[in-house]
């Protein structure tokens, strides 16, 4: 529960600048389906997740059955036409693959729109990367620690000690 709260706090603020306009729905699946995040809640959110990471997961199968090796990070999935579709892109956060999905209608610049989309992929991927390996690199530093003067110490024991 705390990793799953951890996620949706580091995509809330991963996602926080990005506006979609019209009726743009832009979220987060898990590979099992399971919504993660999203921008725009509906009452289809949950129904929308799980298409979209079976509609992925079936594309990405054919590929292979075709006879691709790339890695999924190297695709992304587009049904569209003029004014309304269907976005999914790979997004890897702390080495687990999710799906980042919009789903879009009455937008008067599709191509720009999931160009803005990719953007972002790139642009979250590699923020949470960044975070993801300072936090291992403080762990890894406190964890080759050889002593300690306090061990076990509240905050409360901390403040009467420091007076804080």
């Amino acid at each position: 529960m705390t990793t799953k709260t951890n996620i949706t706090k580091r995509l809330d603020d991963a996602f926080a600048r990005f506006s979609p306009t019209g009726d743009t729905k832009l979220f987060v699946v898990r590979r099992d389906g399971l919504m993660v995040w999203e921008k725009k809640a509906g009452p289809q959110s949950q129904a929308l997740a799980a298409l979209c990471s079976g509609v992925w997961e079936a594309a990405f199968a054919m590929a292979q059955a075709a006879g691709t090796t790339t890695a999924p990070n190297g695709f992304r999935l587009v049904f569209d036409d003029a004014a309304a579709g269907v976005l999914v892109f790979p997004l890897t956060v702390d080495s687990t693959i999710y799906y980042l999905g919009s789903v879009y209608s009455d937008c008067t610049n599709p191509g720009r729109l999931r160009r803005q989309i990719q953007n972002l992929r790139e642009s979250v991927e590699e923020n949470l990367k960044s975070t993801s390996e300072a936090r291992t690199t403080q762990t890894k530093l406190t964890s080759e620690r050889e002593g300690y003067l306090f061990k076990d110490i509240t905050d409360a024991e901390m403040d009467r000690l420091f007076g804080a």
